[in-house]
This record gives C-alpha cells, structure tokens and sequence, in this order.
C-alpha cells in the first residue's frame, strides 16, 4: 500500500518553499498517478458491463444414451454485452411450490459443465456467445424431476449427492428465483416456472416476471 502521508508531506514541503515550487510537479504526479491506479478497478465496474439476456424454451431436450433417456430443461443465456462475464455462477437462491421444504441456494449445471476448469458451476461468457445452463433433469423410467444442482463434476455423482428431499421438483408449479452472480459484483436475477402435471411427461420450462414470481399460486 502505497504512504500516502509521506507523499502528501513531500508535496506540502515543496510548495511551501519559494524558490522551487516546480520540484512539486514530479510528486504530485506520482501521487495522482497512484490514486487513480488504485480507483480504476472500481470505477471501470460502474461501464464496463457484460449484459446476460436469457432465452427460456418450454420443451426440455431429450438425450439417450444406452437404454436410458433423461429430459433435460434449459434455458440459453446470451452475452449481449461487449465486455466478457467472467466467473459466472448461477445460483438457485428460491424455490416456491405446494410444500415446505428446507432450502438453501444452491448452484446450478452449466450445459457440459464438466469440461470447465473452474468446475460446472462456473464459467466465462464471450460477447455474442450463447450458454446453456441446465434447470432440471426428468427420468422417464422413475417418472421423477430432479434440479440440476452442480455439485461434483460428474453429473451422475452430483445428482446422488442431493436427497430427493431437497433436489426432487414436485408435480405441481414451482416457482424458482435465479440469480446470476460474477467476479466482477454485478449481479442478474431471472424468474422461472417449471410446470409439471403429470408423472408421465416431463415438465415444461416457462420464463415469468418478478411481480408474478411474488403472487401467491
């Protein structure tokens, strides 16, 4: 950390004599030139901005792999910003629906998360570049709805990890509150609805406003 004191000292000192008030200029300088060093960081968040836009598609995308298949609801997210976002999280921080659970945010699969460094539960986006972030997972064969919480990098293990009671999307509306969190402190809140009536087909993903996401089922 830079002595402030010992800078403004030497300025005072300087200007305080006569016959060299130009000697001032050089520490002066320095002085400016470390507090606007230390002051870029801050100011640069206020203008320089990602802008993640989400794309929310109500049918969930089918996948199969052997015998099993598995109904996967996403939604795209675009970076429709000029500066990259860096170090998004997306974190599942409520959940509204016909019961009382116990409940802590939670992050969220990022579409093949496990191929990322810093793990699935976080990543860059580009400017331009469209994302894909994994809401929840339908087993067709249980007839069962899980969130798509990242919890280890491998998806089948991340799903063990979370009990039914905690990960399992119960057959009704659940209402959920998304908050997309980067390293840089800016922040966005997306609002969701995942509508399931049946046991035998998977639920369908719906985008909604935060007035509705408040009003009571």
């Amino acid at each position: 950390m830079p002595d402030y004191t010992a800078l403004l000292t030497q300025i005072s000192q300087t200007l305080a004599k006569p016959a060299e008030p130009w000697t001032a200029i050089a520490p002066l300088i320095t002085f400016l030139a470390v507090v606007v060093a230390f002051s870029m960081p801050r100011i640069s968040q206020w203008w320089i901005k990602s802008k993640l836009v989400p794309v929310v598609n109500p049918d969930p995308i089918k996948q199969t792999s052997g015998n099993s298949s598995i109904h996967v609801g996403r939604i795209i997210i675009k970076n429709e910003g000029k500066f990259k976002a860096v170090g998004v999280e997306a974190s599942l921080e409520e959940i509204k629906d016909n019961s009382e659970r116990d409940f802590f945010a939670t992050p969220l699969w990022w579409t093949h998360g496990q191929i990322y460094e810093q793990g699935p539960a976080t990543r860059d986006i580009h400017p331009d570049q469209l994302v894909g972030l994994d809401i929840f997972n339908y087993f067709p064969s249980d007839q069962a709805t899980l969130f798509a919480f990242a919890l280890d990098k491998d998806p089948e293990k991340s799903f063990k990890y979370t009990p039914d009671s905690f990960s399992k999307i119960n057959l009704c509306e659940t209402k959920l509150k998304i908050k997309l969190y980067q390293e840089s402190g800016q922040t966005k809140e997306i609002y969701l609805a995942v509508d399931w009536k049946e046991k035998e087909s998977s639920p369908k993903l719906l985008e909604i406003t935060e007035k509705q996401y408040n009003q009571d089922s």
